[in-house]
């Protein structure tokens, strides 16, 4: 076990700082998109009520790629500054949802 722990770190350590980033937001895309498979019901709630509070912020909730950051906004950016800033937008929303699926049990078991 510890020679593949060895080459994983060899591996890693050999991922230029794109492939990390690209690896990073791939990691946290996918950690997204299950929980909201999980949590399909309440995630429909909650992005409606996230459309409604804040629609400039969520104006691209439905976008196929969070990462695809307005250009006038960003200006350009390294490939992986764009894949930084889309596993920014993926954390905030995983942190988001997870608070807001707390509240929901919260209110739900009393």
């Amino acid at each position: 076990m510890d020679y593949l722990r060895d080459i994983s770190k060899k591996v890693k350590n050999k991922l230029s700082e794109q492939d990390q980033s690209t690896l990073q937001y791939e990691q946290k895309k996918n950690e997204w998109v299950k929980l909201q498979i999980e949590n399909q019901n309440l995630y429909h709630d909650w992005k409606n009520m996230m459309l409604d509070q804040e629609p400039e912020r969520w104006s691209d909730i439905n976008s196929s790629n969070r990462s695809s950051l307005p250009f006038e906004e960003y200006g350009y950016l390294p490939f992986h500054e764009h894949l930084r800033l889309g596993y920014e937008i993926y954390d905030r929303d995983i942190k988001d949802f997870k608070k807001y699926l707390k509240e929901q049990n919260t209110n739900s078991n009393g």
